[in-house]
């Protein structure tokens, strides 16, 4: 899949209000009621995932645009770490990532230690970009403390705090503006 131009991801960033990588880390805690060291409870966990429902894609009407998400992830629940489908994620989770993970939602960055990011699917830039805590641009494609679901780590590890989930990820709000290559 090729990536989408500047002027059509500014279009979605201001259609749709990404502005995580702005809010103060605490406020996202209060607004998902989570403790970053801690978790959701499997309770909590549970009545998100029955009210939001689950962290996947709608299907595209053309079947070779698709976005597993039948793979895992690491998630802290009630202050333990757990491996779950990444179509169980719920808002206000805490996930780590590590080199080779796809990254499993729209996820702002708490802590990270040498994390860089593929993001060519987004930018078309084909460098990595490297992920921090820190918001480095009001633009949230730019910006180092947001990653997006479906790009993929290539290096370090980072913890981070699910904002947005299936189709209200960026992926899902680009996925209907896609091409493939070629056509």
């Amino acid at each position: 899949m090729g990536g989408m131009s500047s002027h059509s991801i500014e279009r979605i960033r201001e259609e749709h209000g990404i502005r995580e990588h702005t809010i103060p880390i605490e406020e996202l805690y209060e607004k998902f009621g989570v403790d970053p060291d801690v978790g959701h409870t499997i309770e909590d966990a549970h009545a998100r995932y029955e009210e939001d429902g689950p962290n996947k894609l709608c299907p595209h009407e053309d079947p070779r645009i698709s976005y597993p998400t039948d793979y895992t992830c690491l998630v802290l629940r009630e202050g333990e770490k757990h491996t779950i489908l990444v179509e169980e994620l719920v808002l206000g989770d805490i996930v780590e990532m590590n080199e080779g993970d796809v990254v499993p939602a729209d996820i702002r960055i708490i802590e990270a230690e040498n994390f860089m990011v593929n993001v060519c699917e987004f930018t078309m830039e084909i460098e990595p970009k490297v992920k921090s805590p820190n918001c480095t641009s009001e633009n949230p494609i730019e910006s180092e403390n947001l990653c997006f679901m479906s790009t993929v780590v290539v290096e370090g590890w980072s913890k981070g705090i699910v904002y947005a989930i299936g189709d209200n990820t960026l992926a899902g709000q680009l996925l209907p503006h896609r091409t493939i290559e070629g056509e």
